[in-house]
């Protein structure tokens, strides 16, 4: 089953922050469309992130599963909204991300959200959380779609690229810089 390369990286940077760091994971699943998470933990989903900003009366530790590793636990994207960018843009949704993050402070949270180009879902989220990592396809993604990414990601404290595919030749040099979100448009 195929699965995204963003999913994929999302799901292997939570198990390699449990392994390695000795720390707990909350990996939530924030792509309504695709649901990929849920896929690849393996898990049934009866409700979900999309869930609590609808019904009052529902809280996140209602919605937080544990998986099989004792430091990850995992918050599903349940269902597809009419609207979904209303829920996600609700002040419910900012303090439900808040929630989740105060929670443990030493607990580090993973959102798998949508394509920037695919909504509004992910800009928003994206505004909500520390730091964006944005997965760019390498020698295939537009220089366009990287400039508007970036548009969208304006204001957010730290922005990160991470080029998948990339091919490597034997004459390329590898460079390490680091520097604001200024740096890279």
């Amino acid at each position: 089953m195929y699965h995204t390369a963003k999913t994929i990286v999302s799901a292997t940077l939570a198990l390699s922050m449990v392994a390695k760091l000795d720390r707990s994971v909350l990996l939530i699943g924030a792509d309504v469309v695709k649901n990929d998470v849920a896929r690849v933990l393996g898990v049934g989903v009866r409700i979900g992130l999309t869930d609590v900003p609808a019904r009052h009366s529902l809280h996140a530790d209602d919605t937080v599963l544990q998986t099989n590793f004792d430091s990850l636990a995992f918050l599903p994207c349940r269902r597809m909204l009419p609207n979904v960018d209303e829920p996600f843009a609700s002040d419910r949704m900012a303090r439900l991300v808040r929630e989740l993050s105060e929670h443990d402070p030493d607990r580090i949270v993973i959102v798998d959200a949508p394509p920037l180009h695919a909504g509004t879902e992910a800009s928003v989220l994206a505004h909500m959380v520390e730091d964006v990592v944005v997965l760019v396809e390498a020698d295939k993604t537009p220089q366009g779609s990287v400039t508007e990414a970036l548009h969208q990601l304006k204001g957010c404290d730290s922005v990160s690229m991470v080029p998948n595919k990339a091919r490597r030749r034997s004459s390329d040099h590898i460079a390490y810089g680091y520097g604001t979100q200024g740096s890279l448009g």
